[in-house]
């Protein structure tokens, strides 16, 4: 290592630790931009170890909720079952495939409410933002975002956001109470042409994500994804520390090529997430991952992400209108960390 690297290294150090002590002791604002990219260089430069330093003490600062999964929870059987199997595997491979799935019934109304609901589309600038309802017959993006404000108004997203599975999943993962920092559906579609920048975008090249210090997403497919509408991808173990070499890290936050990725790893780590709708897929996406481009069709996810601390990229609150669900009310009295980015009573 370089003098010149060491010094960078212990100079993000202190400034991260600095700006984490300030945003936990004063209440600042979580979002620092200078810190946050230094966040991200630094886990790159370390590979990993100082994500799981700050990680852990946290983790420790934060403590846990007595968390008790009501039989109203999707994956209620499972989490009873398989809990240690569950965050083992997490922490092993970096995925777990449920084997309780999304009932047929909401995974119906969810893709009736995304087919009349306008999306924000991968092919706009910020600068021009463009929605539009997504027409499987005729895409005319690579991906269309329906705006999280307008999602969580649905009791049924706010069933699965506040579902206690998922919860205490998260929380023995990150090792303290879990916040809810994105909930999300998108569309995926086959489109003849799209241009690298718009690829990049809707997340259809293998990238690791850097948001948070720690965090923990919950993928749930509404359609049946084949080999061809676009399965999500992950590569076995690169989410451990080391699991990405240095020569990856060096370029930072960038997109890889599926050749870089199959020359380092081989086929046999790669693994396509072929799977029905409803599928259940809860991932750490600190690891190397994509969304495969659709060859045909187009696949609809939900998401969720649970992270220890909204410390890292900036976030928006959205309040929930009245009504809430009854799951959703009692969850916030519970929980309220956890909702405090989506709770209509702050």
């Amino acid at each position: 290592m370089s003098a010149r690297k060491f010094c960078r290294i212990i100079t993000d150090i202190f400034v991260v630790s600095a700006q984490l002590i300030f945003y936990f002791l004063f209440k600042l604002s979580p979002h620092n931009e200078s810190a946050y990219q230094r966040m991200v260089r630094l886990f790159c430069n370390t590979n990993g170890l100082s994500n799981d330093f700050f990680g852990k003490v946290i983790a420790t600062c934060r403590g846990k909720y007595p968390i008790c999964v009501s039989k109203g929870s999707i994956v209620c059987n499972e989490v009873f079952d398989k809990k240690n199997e569950i965050i083992s595997k997490l922490k092993s491979e970096g995925f777990y495939i449920f084997s309780t799935r999304l009932p047929d019934e909401m995974c119906d109304e969810i893709k009736k409410y995304a087919l009349v609901t306008p999306g924000l589309m991968s092919n706009q600038c910020h600068e021009n933002e463009k929605r539009s309802i997504f027409k499987p017959e005729k895409p005319m993006a690579l991906r269309y975002d329906i705006e999280t404000s307008e999602l969580i108004q649905n009791h049924w997203a706010q069933k699965l956001m506040c579902d206690e599975g998922f919860l205490k999943i998260a929380e023995d993962y990150l090792g303290c109470k879990p916040i809810l920092d994105i909930a999300t559906l998108w569309w995926n579609a086959h489109l003849k042409s799209s241009k690298s920048e718009e690829v990049n975008k809707a997340a259809m090249k293998y990238h690791f994500d850097m948001d948070r210090i720690k965090w923990l997403k919950i993928f749930i497919y509404i359609t049946d994804v084949t080999k061809d509408s676009g399965p999500h991808t992950f590569v076995i173990g690169s989410h451990r520390r080391g699991g990405i070499p240095t020569n990856f890290l060096d370029r930072g936050y960038a997109r890889l090529s599926d050749a870089e990725i199959i020359d380092h790893y081989g086929s046999a780590n790669i693994k396509e997430l072929v799977a029905p709708r409803g599928t259940i897929i809860v991932e750490d996406t600190r690891g190397l991952h994509k969304g495969k481009m659709p060859k045909v069709g187009a696949r609809l996810i939900f998401q969720l992400e649970f992270c220890s601390s909204l410390f890292g990229a900036a976030v928006e609150k959205a309040d929930i209108r009245p009504p809430l669900s009854h799951a959703y009310a009692n969850a916030i009295n519970k929980y309220p960390e956890t909702f405090q980015l989506y709770n209509s009573m702050t």
